[in-house]
């Protein structure tokens, strides 16, 4: 009787230990989540670019600009095309790149470490991905997909020093690094830290001709991503320079940094010192707290991944949350050593009893309670029609296919208007982020004088700024347009008919 009871414990101990099991449990609680009901404001701008790029043949560099490599824009136009733009499938599939990451996180742990620090990695990563601090229910957000070519790259790495399997290992690790960095750019320095992990991981054994050799191969996976991600957009009409200037050269654009030195710190701050993500820190303690592990090389290469993705995160000085989540895989790996470590060495490591209880008390210190709140109370509210899709509705019914429509400015609500009216705007600068120089005030303009549009949606609280659209725009819209139409804070422009 007593060998059927340890029997039945251990069979309940091995399923909070079964990575498959966990996967279930953490999908269910991140589709719960991606049922929130509003657009972010991400999700609205690649719905955008997604719907003209399906819907009207115009591709992104050249009919719309954001400061994204294409690979969710290929995806979004997917979802488009497929799903007629809804949002929850975009969604789903950032949920399945989550758990299929968190997977990839276990395998890599119990290949460096142990079975242990993979659950709690897996389940700190997915758990903390879907936190409101980071934009939790966004789940289709760039970082993510980086995120899971990432650490794939990583992956094959570990398994770099089987002389068998060594070049297609490197090469696979350079395609899906390549991936990573076609879904944001910023990924580049993530790529660096694969070289040094690389480099540390397999220093035994290995001359500096076949490092070299190892970087290169890497490296050609790298470009063979890029190729092919390229030509689906040179397959749409879109040449070489505008990819580069489209992609990498709007990164020197004003819009794509911080203004000033205040507001980097200020942002900083907020993320790292005076949010949740500062319960990190005791974890990452733990980790560097056992001297035996800092001589560990798959050690050294991770903290070096981290202050390098470290540097990452820095450099454009918003720090939205979204983008916090490029320091996510080497930040949960490490606090899942650190954890699993501090475990081993305070109770029998064949305990199933206490490391179920390991795993359970970090899933109820990860949990996204906030984020599960806000779900639920949109959920059971009976909520009005957002004021984006009722005032998308009256210009789909008001207008012409045909018909133009232009936001100024950047409000989100106004943005996600654009896209819910079924209508393109007359400039591919749809909204005012990357309108910093003369340059694209005057690319505005002509554009405004080519294709005028029909309505011209502006906040009320925030009238159109001479020095920000220039004085020749300034001066068309107000020649050119009548208040037409009032709701809320918001007023639509009509061309006047004369």
């Amino acid at each position: 009787m007593l060998r059927k009871h340890i029997m039945k414990k251990s069979k309940v101990y091995s399923i909070f230990l079964n990575p498959f099991i966990v996967s279930v449990f953490l999908l269910t609680i991140l589709i719960f989540i991606a049922l929130h009901p509003f657009f972010g404001f991400d999700e609205s701008l690649w719905s955008y670019i997604g719907r003209i790029w399906n819907r009207n043949g115009i591709p992104p560099y050249i009919g719309s600009v954001e400061n994204k490599t294409p690979g969710v824009f290929i995806l979004f136009a997917i979802s488009d095309y497929i799903f007629n733009g809804s949002i929850l499938f975009v969604r789903i599939i950032g949920i399945f790149a989550i758990i299929t990451s968190s997977y990839f996180i276990y395998l890599f742990c119990k290949k460096v470490h142990s079975k242990l620090s993979g659950i709690l990695a897996m389940c700190i990563f997915s758990l903390v991905m879907s936190w409101s601090l980071l934009d939790g229910f966004c789940f289709a957000q760039t970082e993510t997909f980086m995120l899971l070519f990432s650490i794939i790259a990583f992956y094959f790495i570990t398994h770099t020093n089987n002389k068998r399997m060594q070049t297609k290992m490197l090469l696979l690790a350079g395609l899906s690094m390549g991936m990573a960095i076609s879904f944001k750019q910023i990924a580049i320095t993530t790529l660096i830290a694969l070289f040094v992990f690389f480099l540390i991981y397999s220093s035994q054994g290995k001359t500096k001709v076949q490092k070299v050799i190892g970087v290169i191969i890497i490296s050609t996976g790298v470009i063979l991503s890029f190729l092919a991600i390229y030509l689906i957009l040179l397959i749409f009409g879109v040449s070489l320079i505008e990819y580069i200037e489209g992609t990498w050269l709007i990164l020197i654009n004003k819009g794509s940094k911080a203004p000033n030195f205040e507001t980097r710190v200020n942002n900083f701050a907020d993320i790292f010192i005076y949010s949740k993500f500062t319960i990190f820190y005791l974890f990452l303690f733990l980790a560097f707290y056992k001297t035996k592990i800092l001589k560990n090389k798959y050690f050294i290469g991770l903290f070096i991944w981290l202050i390098i993705d470290f540097i990452g995160v820095n450099a454009s000085g918003y720090y939205y949350g979204h983008q916090i989540k490029q320091l996510l895989i080497p930040i949960v790996i490490l606090s899942g050593i650190g954890i699993a470590d501090f475990f081993y060495r305070k109770f029998f490591s064949n305990d199933k009893n206490m490391q179920m209880l390991f795993v359970v008390t970090v899933i109820s210190l990860f949990f996204p309670y906030k984020q599960f709140k806000h779900t639920v109370s949109l959920i059971r509210e009976n909520q009005e029609i957002p004021i984006y899709e009722e005032l998308g509705e009256w210009i789909e019914k008001s207008t012409d296919e045909k018909d133009y429509i232009y936001v100024l400015g950047e409000n989100a609500n106004l943005v996600k208007t654009l896209y819910c009216s079924n209508r393109l705007s007359s400039s591919r600068y749809f909204h005012s982020i990357f309108i910093t120089s003369d340059v694209e005030r005057q690319i505005v303009f002509k554009d405004l004088q080519n294709n005028p549009p029909f309505y011209i949606l502006n906040e009320i609280n925030f009238p159109i700024v001479k020095e920000l659209y220039g004085e020749n725009t300034f001066h068309f819209i107000n020649e050119k347009y009548t208040s037409f139409y009032k709701k809320d804070n918001y007023e639509i422009l009509k061309r006047n008919t004369k």
